[in-house]
């Protein structure tokens, strides 16, 4: 598994660096005098963000790195085997760098070596310390489904705050302060630069979703108490705040207060789904099968206009046909003109928003190809609506990430609910 992670991190780093992928041969003389005169760029906010998020990508190739190492040579003392990983990631980052000299329209930086050198150390740091946490997740996918849910309630903590936060682009000065303070960015209820109406409700919604799971682990670590709603609510509503707070001192962060309050309704609902955490499969199945029919046209509703559909104009099919010849099959091509932060955002969103079709086939049963099979349809149909859209261009990369995303769903929804193995 180490093997895998690390593979698989090399390749995404290295993938995202080259896409769009556009090769062009250059003489060796020639691309590296460009390499040995790239330029420090002063920092705008946008570019402040994708640094980051740069800089984000390279803690776990670091991290597994370590987990890698530690696996092969596990007598070695660990400081030999963070030294060892932190040289490979030190070395990988320019030699990235160096291949996207002959991969226009990729430029190339000294602020991005910078910070993938900085996501570095701050992977080999978290490899130092929770390497053997991270493998005890590893270890609970076998036969004990409660101590899997425990471990990932651990990680799903950790995962929201760093969500809560990203891209991490911190304000240093009083004037960035000063400019957010006099932006729409913030708002006591609403930030104003917050598209109002339907938009405002699924943002609480999800957020309301999001947190339910932390409230079951606050309850789980006795922080919380079943049934003690109020203190919960109060609590919840000081956690959200926080994080509020901590967003309006980001660059990219959009603070308001109808989010602290969304929060703590999540962390209510997590605290009153407790006491039912120990739901068996057949239960939840039955559930799932009661509820979907009555929930299917929201959640519908909730994909499409998250999709653009409900705000363009829609066309003809001499549009449609135009749009279909701009189409762009290179995987990831449209994440590269999003910029790193919006397009780690845009994975995950992709990821969560077909994961009710992996529910649902869980629940029924059905074999991993017709839950993908079924993925496939919704995301066409999804993506080809937007060819009749004006503005609107369908992304192929969202097929095979929505049916990736469901297969692992679906694959952790089975080792959640498995039957537990007998003791020996």
């Amino acid at each position: 598994m180490p093997l895998l992670l690390w593979l698989g991190a090399i390749f995404f780093v290295v993938y995202a660096a080259l896409v769009p992928l556009q090769f062009q041969p250059r003489p060796l003389d020639e691309a590296w005098a460009l390499f040995k005169n790239i330029p420090y760029v002063d920092l705008t906010t946008d570019l402040h963000a994708d640094l980051i998020a740069n800089g984000v990508l390279y803690i776990p190739v670091a991290f597994f790195s370590v987990l890698l190492l530690r696996q092969r040579f596990s007598p070695a003392p660990t400081l030999y085997l963070v030294l060892a990983a932190g040289l490979f990631s030190a070395a990988l980052a320019p030699t990235i760098e160096w291949a996207q000299v002959f991969f226009p329209p990729r430029t190339v930086k000294l602020n991005d070596i910078l910070s993938e050198w900085l996501g570095s150390l701050l992977g080999l740091a978290l490899a130092a310390r929770y390497a053997s946490a991270f493998l005890r997740l590893l270890s609970a996918f076998g036969p004990d489904p409660q101590r899997l849910r425990r471990r990932l309630l651990d990680a799903y903590a950790l995962v929201y705050l760093g969500f809560s936060l990203f891209p991490f682009d911190l304000m240093l000065s009083w004037s960035d302060w000063e400019g957010k303070l006099h932006s729409n960015h913030w708002g006591w209820l609403l930030a104003g630069a917050f598209p109002g109406g339907w938009r405002v409700l699924l943002q609480g919604l999800a957020e309301i979703l999001l947190t339910v799971p932390l409230g079951v682990w606050l309850v789980r670590l006795s922080v919380l108490t079943p049934t003690h709603y109020l203190t919960a609510a109060l609590f919840g509503l000081l956690m959200g705040a926080g994080i509020e707070v901590a967003q309006f001192f980001l660059y990219s962060g959009m603070s308001q207060g109808a989010s602290a309050v969304s929060r703590a309704l999540g962390v209510c609902g997590g605290v009153a789904l407790y006491p039912h955490g120990h739901l068996s499969a057949d239960q939840l199945r039955g559930f799932v099968k009661r509820y979907w029919q009555p929930l299917a046209p929201v959640y519908l509703f909730a994909l499409l206009f998250i999709n653009h559909w409900w705000g363009g104009r829609w066309r003809g099919w001499g549009f449609a046909a135009a749009q279909w010849a701009q189409v762009n099959f290179v995987p990831l091509y449209y994440h590269y003109y999003a910029g790193e932060a919006q397009a780690l955002l845009s994975l995950l969103v992709v990821g969560a928003s077909y994961a009710p079709l992996s529910l649902l086939g869980w629940a029924y049963r059905w074999r991993c190809s017709r839950v993908l099979g079924a993925t496939l349809v919704l995301v066409a149909v999804v993506e080809g609506g937007k060819l009749f859209l004006q503005p609107g261009l369908p992304d192929p990369s969202n097929l095979w990430l929505a049916c990736a995303a469901n297969a692992l769903t679906l694959g952790l929804l089975r080792q959640l609910f498995r039957k537990a193995a007998p003791a020996a």
